[in-house]
Order: C-alpha cells, then structure tokens, then sequence
C-alpha cells in the first residue's frame, strides 16, 4: 500500500479561513489522485505488455477526497491476469520426430514484459469457456509439470463444467497490485501526486477566495 502525505494543508489552515481551505484541499487532492492514476497507469503500460483498456480496468476507480476526509485512494486489486492479455498467441509448427516422422506441435508464444524477451508454452492453447472467459490454457498434466513456469501457479482441481474431461488450468500471471506495488511505478505516481497538488492547492484556494 502507498501513503502519501501531502504538505502545505495546516499551514494554510492557520493562515486562511478553514472554510474556504478545506473544499480547496479536497479539489486539489482529488486533481492530485487523477494525475496519480494516469501517471501510475503510464508507468505500467510502459514495462509491461498489456493494452491500456486492461489496465485502466484494473486500476480501479478513485475514492474521491471529501471536505469532513481529506484522503484520496487508487484501488489497484484484482485476480492474477491471464497470459492471454499480455499478448501470447496460439502458434503450430512441424517439428521432426522419432523415426524421422513429422508432426504439427500446438503451443502459444508471446513476452510478459515489453523489454523482455518472447516465452513459449508447448502443448498450452487459447480458448474461450462457457463462462466467455478467454484465456490460455494447458493440460493440468502438463502444466504441473512445468519446471520454470514463474507466473501465478493455481492449485489444482477441476473446473466446473469439466467432469469427465481431462482437465486444465488457466494461465496467468502477476496481479495489477504487484506490478503497482514495483518502486518505479510508485515513485512515478509519487511525483506526479505532488506535483499536480501543489499546482491545484493555491489555484483553487485563490478562485474560491474570490468568490
């Protein structure tokens, strides 16, 4: 979780009329907590590689600040995201086999990170469920087995609708909050937080003053 303190509040409390330095505060706050947002979300988009719709649905709305509370929150939760937001497609190739026989080996290819470099996943594949979740996924067989898988690893179990049939596991990765939670993404918000406050405090402190 990040905290921010914001200074210049109290001290314009002593030296103006607190009725007209508070709702200044919460506008201020609130300017402040969008410019962190856009900010926190450039931030991500930047080493990351996911679209920007997806991340402006998991950096979830702002709790606007209020004159009775002036605090202002980002949500920034959610499930572990699906390897399939981050680009990874389903690919087929031949390979040669035993016995010089061919054969059409199915996996999905992509890269979690912008600068990093691609991953592959034989044997795993992209699908839709009856639930309209699209996503990869793999036999759980084969992805128990996997020995350098370093994304999310879900227990295992079947799933609904899977009796019966061999069943698999939806692959995916790190959640918004721990992309949020990296020091580069924090400290980019931070600057943006203060920056944009200390613009919008005096302008709106001035502007209801002249009321």
């Amino acid at each position: 979780m990040l905290s921010i303190k914001l200074e210049g509040i109290e001290q314009a409390m002593r030296m103006f009329d607190p009725k007209v330095v508070s709702p200044a505060a919460s506008q201020a706050i609130n300017d402040a907590a969008r410019a962190g947002r856009a900010e926190a979300a450039r931030a991500l988009l930047g080493k990351w590689n996911l679209k920007a719709g997806k991340v402006n649905a998991e950096l979830k709305n702002i709790k606007f600040a209020r004159i009775g509370d002036l605090t202002a929150t980002i949500q920034a939760k959610g499930r572990p995201i699906s390897l399939q937001y981050f680009g990874f497609k389903e690919v087929r190739r031949t390979v040669k086999g035993k016995g010089g026989k061919y054969r059409q080996v199915k996996g999905v290819t992509g890269s979690v990170l912008k600068a990093g470099g691609g991953k592959s996943y034989p044997g795993a594949f992209t699908a839709t469920m009856l639930s309209g979740h699209n996503g990869v996924f793999m036999t759980e067989k084969r992805f128990f087995g996997l020995s350098d898988y370093g994304y999310n690893k879900p227990t295992r179990g079947r799933y609904a609708g899977q009796r019966g049939r061999t069943p698999v596991v939806s692959m995916s990765t790190v959640t918004i909050a721990t992309m949020f939670n990296q020091v580069p993404v924090q400290q980019a918000t931070v600057n943006a937080v203060e920056a944009r406050f200390q613009s919008r405090f005096g302008h709106h402190i001035d502007r209801l003053m002249d009321k």
